[in-house]
């Protein structure tokens, strides 16, 4: 390329020479910089598009997660490993991080293929994990720790909390609490005893009747939030999971023989059957 007027000469050299040099023929026509070597005129790109960034880490956080869990589930269980599926997802994620197209500085449509390409990553990525984890899932204990051992059916739900990463975490969890059976109508209900059984049973109900146990059956701090519960899942390990329960308040009164008629909460006859309670015991 020598031979051309209109190419410049190329010279293949050390930044040190090269600083050397321009140090050397420095004048008051160059701009001095002090501070971080920062083009002004890029100021802004990098919230162009957040909404692309944001689904990048999501996917990358999904799929590692899908891989890994797919993985464990494979050796753990015979579970098929979707790996086509995971390296058409991943690659899907790779070329959306081209350099124009996660500053935001590409033209619209780029980001119409982009989002479609987002999605479908996400979608594979939690089908996935979802089937991955339900094979792990399938392979634990659920028999209830020994205080909670007797709860009814519809209870008592386990609640298994995984930590994909490398090292133990103690992390907030929030878990959706069950869904509310229909509130009974009981004020044409003649039978007293029933009356208040379908009280009760309203009561429980209320998302303030849930607590949440660790696997060794003690009772763990936790808050209601709208229809959630959330409480703080302790030293998980890393690749690994622990199993917690979560319960109806009421358990305890209706795994006791001597207190299994519905007791009203807002009645005298409260007293009378602990005074019972007491003389059976």
């Amino acid at each position: 390329m020598a031979g051309y007027w209109f190419f410049p000469l190329l010279e293949l050299t050390t930044a040190e020479n090269f600083l050397t040099e321009v140090a050397g023929e420095i004048s008051d026509s160059y701009p001095i910089l002090q501070d971080e070597l920062y083009l002004e005129f890029h100021r802004g790109c990098y919230t162009t598009h957040a909404d692309q960034k944001r689904w990048n880490r999501r996917c990358e956080d999904l799929l590692y997660q899908a891989e890994l869990f797919a993985a464990l589930a494979s050796i753990l269980t015979g579970a098929i490993y979707r790996k086509t599926d995971l390296e058409v997802a991943w690659k899907r994620v790779l070329l959306n991080q081209f350099h124009d197209i996660l500053p935001g500085s590409a033209i619209p449509e780029v980001y119409v293929d982009a989002n479609r390409d987002w999605q479908e990553a996400q979608r594979v990525g939690a089908e996935i994990l979802a089937e991955a984890i339900e094979a792990i899932a399938s392979l634990i204990d659920f028999s209830p720790p020994a205080p909670l051992n007797t709860a009814q059916d519809g209870m008592l739900y386990p609640v298994i909390v995984f930590n994909p990463l490398n090292w133990q975490r103690s992390e907030l969890v929030s878990v959706a609490l069950p869904a509310p059976s229909q509130k009974k109508d009981c004020s044409g209900v003649e039978s007293r005893e029933i009356r208040e059984s379908l009280e009760m049973k309203n009561h429980q109900n209320h998302p303030a009747h849930w607590q949440v146990y660790d696997n060794a059956g003690n009772l763990l701090r936790s808050q209601i939030c709208d229809r959630n519960l959330l409480f703080v899942a302790s030293e998980v390990p890393g690749v690994g999971y622990r199993v917690f329960w979560l319960c109806s308040e009421f358990y305890d009164l209706v795994q006791r023989p001597y207190m299994r008629t519905p007791i009203p909460h807002f009645t005298s006859r409260v007293s009378k059957k602990l005074r019972l309670s007491i003389l059976l015991v």
